[in-house]
């Protein structure tokens, strides 16, 4: 009889069956050693040894490949250090067997706790209807998706129950009109208010009214809407020229047009906004009425919170929820008893409840932990409150371990000297996780940690000389006020680059870190282009940093690998310039292009330390309509253009010399 076979190993789709899973649920302690080396609990006694041995070694070279990953590189490297201790209860058959009968006992009881609130659900319907109602069958699931189960899971459950027809048909989604809106101008509008979010660390403006510190309430008030907008234009004209004021001006244009326009516009976005808070709210309003047929006082007092979060007025998320509880035949309770006049619903539970939020949103989940246990304490035995509370619960506890794998990641980083990716890791703790200090009874904390860590970059004996430097770094602002980073690449095989912003008053933020040889940076909001400043990262080992502005020359030259041309690149060809752009002939199978340009001379080789070089994509260069010569560059200036590829490490390599036809001037003719 022949052995069973695994499945062939796929590194994209374990990226995203497993890692994904995985990292979600909070790391590897929740999860086990069969889903981490994707081998089947089922049949794992009865795979070979030599089958298996083969799986964790497609998995280890996985795991090592993808330590600098952005998103998984602190999940990644605590399984590659836990690789050993993990991996050897699965060598073996017996040891492997035996594993998988505890591993499949607490699937068991992971898969109950996940259909918890779908069998509680159903075991009310049963008592009250003796079966599944078939208007209540599309609430259950709803009630699934909490739990995290799949419509296709739910059903499967179902199977065992018997189905009641009630005769109710199953209300229908109310449509929202808003013709006179196109569909690309509220995805515009989407696009910019997510990326003004993005650039501010305070609650999320869901709509155009949020901007202004409005609501859909005030979707009629055309007057306040033009003040609002008119204080909104003479804050953002006091900014300075940066990705801030260029996303406010944006949104500004689109409230004029919007808002303030035609009223039918105006009405039109407000009735989408308020159909996506209805699309938000239906299905949980559906879960919350399933069984009673009501929607409590503290299950409305919440959902007008959610509603009021998502841009809606309280006066109108009154009215939205009791719309939907409606189509689903349910009433909202008004939480006073017959016959009571002054009893209110004891909500006492609600506040910090609140605050936990709050310290959740601010990075203190720790914090928001202990708040939490007074929410629970204060809850009592109420289901509904219990509900949300361990919802938020949920969130906060992946918050902490998350912040927990992450502080024994940079702990493993100092200790095998990898001093900047330790550092990286402590910045993000101070964001997102400021009290973390909390859970330590010994050792440093956060704040020694990171003075030590900045210290000991510094310092840094260890790497210095390990690793090559990347070449001149140059910044830029664009048009849209960001600023461009760009540098040569490092000779190193698999470099990536570690990007700080200096600001004139000493302080130093991380902007990022990449494997490519630019960046955007969209953080820097003054009128002064700062300081950049880039390091080399390999395997944990750093170089000596290059600051924008220094040459080759003026940087600390370290010693490492001479960057090795290409002689074999096919070279640029018909260069021309004029006063602001070099346009050329892209060679065949080239994508990429280094544009270096010097003002006393032509530049000597592609490599020349004297020159300012700028690499450019060929879908940059279609989209601008030629290489965009930087303004600050004195006119006339030498212009040459190089040919690069990239390696099977995804080096950039770039050609040895210039072309025949691959240089030109560009002449001062600037009006």
């Amino acid at each position: 009889m022949s052995s069973p076979a695994l499945h062939p190993f796929v590194p994209n789709d374990y990226r995203k069956r497993v890692l994904t899973a995985v990292e979600r649920r909070g790391g590897p302690d929740a999860s086990d050693v069969f889903e981490l080396y994707d081998i089947p609990v089922e049949s794992a006694g009865a795979l070979p040894d030599d089958v298996v041995a083969a799986r964790i070694d497609e998995v280890w070279a996985f795991w090592q490949k993808h330590r600098d990953h952005p998103k998984y590189r602190v999940l990644v490297g605590r399984l590659v250090a836990e690789h050993e201790t993990r991996s050897a209860a699965l060598r073996f058959a017996a040891a492997r067997a035996a594993q998988a009968g505890v591993v499949a006992a607490r699937r068991e009881v992971r898969d109950a706790e996940r259909y918890r609130l779908l069998d509680s659900a159903i075991e009310r319907l049963q008592d009250r209807y003796g079966g599944i109602p078939t208007s209540k069958r599309a609430g259950l699931d709803d009630v699934g998706a909490m739990g995290g189960l799949t419509p296709d899971e739910v059903a499967t459950r179902l199977r065992r129950y018997r189905t009641v027809d009630d005769g109710a048909s199953t209300p229908q989604p109310s449509s929202t009109d808003s013709s006179n809106l196109t569909d690309r101008r509220l995805e515009q509008i989407d696009e910019l208010l997510g990326e003004f979010n993005r650039l501010r660390d305070e609650a999320p403006t869901p709509t155009l009214f949020g901007l202004l510190l409005l609501t859909l309430d005030d979707a009629d008030n055309r007057a306040e809407v033009q003040a609002r907008t008119e204080s909104l234009s003479q804050r953002a004209r006091e900014l300075g020229a940066g990705r801030m004021r260029a996303v406010i001006d944006e949104l500004l244009l689109h409230v004029r047009d919007v808002l303030l326009g035609d009223p039918a516009t105006a009405a039109a976005y407000a009735d989408a906004m308020t159909g996506r808070i209805a699309e938000y709210l239906r299905p949980r309003i559906r879960a919350a009425v399933l069984i009673e047929d009501e929607l409590l006082a503290e299950d409305r007092d919440f959902l007008r919170q959610e509603a009021i979060d998502r841009g809606a007025g309280p006066v109108g998320a009154e009215r939205l929820i009791g719309s939907i509880a409606a189509e689903f035949g349910a009433t909202v309770t008004s939480g006073v008893a017959a016959g009571q006049t002054a009893a209110a619903p004891r909500r006492d539970w609600a506040e910090p409840l609140r605050e936990a939020r709050g310290m959740l949103r601010e990075g203190r989940p720790v914090e928001a932990r202990s708040v939490l246990k007074r929410a629970r304490r204060l809850a009592g035995d109420d289901v509904d409150a219990g509900r949300q509370i361990e919802a938020v619960a949920d969130e906060v506890g992946r918050a902490i371990r998350d912040a927990q794998q992450r502080w024994r990641q940079a702990e493993a980083d100092v200790a095998a000297g990898h001093h900047a990716s330790a550092l990286e890791t402590l910045e993000w703790l101070a964001r997102h996780a400021s009290d973390i200090d909390i859970l330590r009874t010994s050792g440093p904390g956060l704040a020694e940690a990171l003075a030590n860590s900045r210290r000991l970059l510094d310092a840094a004996p260890s790497d210095v000389g390990a690793v090559s430097p990347a070449g001149p770094v140059s910044a830029e602002r664009t048009a849209d006020g960001s600023i461009r980073v760009s540098w040569l690449p490092s000779p190193d095989s698999g470099a990536s680059y570690r990007v700080v912003r200096h600001t004139p008053d000493g302080r130093q933020q991380t902007v990022g870190r990449t494997a490519a040889t630019e960046l955007e940076d969209g953080g820097s909001l003054g009128v002064d282009v700062p300081v950049y400043e880039v390091t080399t990262i390999v395997d944990g080992r750093h170089s000596a940093p290059v600051r924008s502005g220094e040459t080759l020359e003026q940087a600390a030259q370290v010693p490492g690998r001479s960057r090795v041309p290409d002689p074999d690149l096919p070279p640029v060809g018909g260069v021309a310039a004029t006063a602001d752009r070099v346009m050329f002939v892209w060679p065949p199978g080239v994508t990429e292009a280094m544009v270096v340009l010097r003002g006393d001379e032509p530049p000597n080789a592609p490599d020349d330390p004297r020159s300012t070089p700028r690499k450019v994509t060929i879908t940059r260069y279609e989209l601008d309509g030629g290489f965009v010569i930087p303004a600050e560059l004195t006119r006339p200036c030498h212009v040459a253009v190089a040919s690069c590829r990239r390696d099977p490490a995804g080096g950039l390599v770039i050609a040895s010399s210039f072309g025949a036809d691959a240089r030109a001037v560009a002449a001062d003719d600037r009006r």
